[in-house]
């Protein structure tokens, strides 16, 4: 299945190429749009600056008079050339020029000879007016209504603006013999090719520039992705490595913050993982030792009843029983410690006085005190010790404690409970000798017995339990002589 899935490298590419297609067709969009908006908002503003010249400047003309046919009208050239004059002063962009046609699109002026009557032949290109005026008919233009308008022609970009010409009640036709009265517009119209020109050379270059970044940006992604992912199948080696326990530090070059922090967390993973593997051994090995001790002892005893050795059976079977009870402790405490450390739920806690359930300890050890002639002295704060706790698995951590303080103990056990900085703290004291450098790591272990220890698990059950209870314990030897234990829990509110 994860042959099938795409790889980092990929998922890169594709999101960095979508998100730069996605910004170039914004750009392009939006600068197409502002280009766009732009050549029609100049050419509305030089046909409009173009028409109020000539409505400006350009006065009502007088009737003409009667001409000889084929005589060009005189004041009607006048006019036109005061038009055109008008008309280029409205110079914004590119020149405007001006046409004059009835509303059938008959094209009136300019003449086929431009050069009559002083108006030059660059004002006047009939073959440019009469382009213009064929793709108004074209695409239907109606001259009578003075609006702006768009037209191609041949691939270039006009704007157009019809407005009402006069003089208009006599206009000469070049293929008539005589005036004929016609409806004529004045079309003013300007060439915006040039600035259109300029928004397909910057879409070029907007496409070699997305081109280039994509290039650029592939370059770079795969770069990225090789830095990235060449740590992730090393990390990904690791745990499999792990998964055959192999739990050994690897030090993977890896730059990245989120993947540097995740080879420390494997790494102490593994270094836990390392060290629990070790105590599983190692508590195997001395369950095995614990338990064929007893085993042995029983199974010796009751064979050598069955054969008959022992005179006195009664005192072998008394024997076993004594290793049965020994046996039966051993995998009561072995039960015990595996529940607790293995409890990942809740408990269901009490609010307790701390002090109360030390009293309780004491009083279930005092016998014990009382035959080895011993004395377990009371150091308790006249306030209560509040504790959120487990009554029944908080006396026994407290017990184990007591117990291990009287069996090292020359005559004193001090038990001390109080509030401290917030907390709730208890400290068992001894005045034996106090426990050796070497023992003092190990204290806690399960199955580490040191000198005169029974099984080697009550302190670990200690320690168990008050961890479940969000607790520390620790052990020291006290300057004055003698071992103590310190518990630290939280008080409850």
């Amino acid at each position: 299945m994860s042959r099938n899935r795409p790889s980092i490298r990929t998922r890169l590419a594709v999101n960095v190429l979508l998100v730069l297609l996605f910004v170039f067709i914004v750009v392009w969009g939006s600068f197409n749009t502002i280009v766009e908006r732009y050549i029609e908002s100049r050419a509305l503003a030089q046909l409009g600056e173009a028409r109020s010249h000539v409505s400006h400047d350009v006065f009502e003309p007088r009737e003409p008079p009667a001409r000889a046919p084929m005589e060009r009208p005189v004041e009607f050239t006048g006019t036109m050339q005061r038009i055109i004059g008008a008309a280029r002063r409205a110079n914004f962009v590119m020149q405007v020029q001006a046409m004059v046609a009835t509303l059938e699109y008959q094209l009136l002026f300019p003449f086929s000879d431009n050069n009559t009557k002083g108006i030059s032949s660059g004002a006047l290109d009939q073959d440019r007016a009469e382009a213009v005026l064929d793709a108004l008919r074209e695409q239907n233009v109606d001259l009578a209504n003075e609006a702006t308008q768009r037209v191609s022609v041949d691939g270039a970009l006009y704007y157009v603006l019809p407005m009402l010409f006069e003089p208009n009640p006599n206009v000469w036709m070049p293929e008539s013999d005589a005036l004929s009265p016609q409806p004529s517009r004045l079309v003013l119209f300007t060439d915006m090719t040039h600035v259109a020109a300029l928004s397909s050379i910057i879409n070029h270059v907007l496409l070699m520039i997305i081109l280039a970044t994509a290039l650029v940006s592939g370059t770079v992604i795969v770069l990225m992705s090789a830095r990235i992912a060449r740590p992730i199948r090393a990390l990904s080696r690791f745990a499999e490595a792990m998964g055959r326990n192999d739990f050994a530090r690897r030090e993977i070059p890896v730059y990245d913050r989120e993947l540097v922090e995740l080879l420390d967390a494997m790494n102490r993973a593994a270094a836990q993982l390392d060290t629990y593997d070790h105590e599983q051994k190692t508590f195997f090995q001395n369950v095995s030792h614990e338990l064929r001790t007893p085993l042995m002892s029983i199974k010796g005893y009751a064979e050598g009843i069955t054969v008959g050795i022992f005179e006195d059976s009664a005192q072998a079977a008394g024997i076993i029983i004594q290793e049965a009870d020994h046996l039966t402790e051993l995998v009561e405490d072995l039960l015990y410690v595996s529940r607790v450390e293995n409890i990942t739920s809740a408990y269901e806690s009490t609010l307790c006085d701390l002090r109360e359930i030390l009293s309780d300890c004491v009083q279930s050890l005092l016998g014990i005190a009382l035959r080895e002639g011993k004395h377990i002295v009371f150091d308790f704060a006249d306030d209560p010790v509040p504790v959120a706790c487990e009554e029944r698995n908080l006396s026994r951590a407290f017990t184990n404690l007591l117990s291990n303080g009287l069996r090292y103990s020359r005559e004193t056990v001090t038990l001390r409970c109080k509030m401290e900085n917030g907390k709730a703290r208890a400290d068992v004291e001894d005045d034996g000798p106090g426990i050796s450098a070497a023992d003092l790591p190990k204290l806690f272990d399960r199955f580490y017995k040191g000198r005169g220890g029974k099984h080697g698990i009550g302190l670990a059950i200690a320690k168990a339990v008050i961890r479940q209870h969000h607790g520390e314990v620790t052990a020291y030897n006290l300057e004055r002589g003698g071992a103590a234990f310190n518990v630290v829990l939280p008080a409850a509110e």
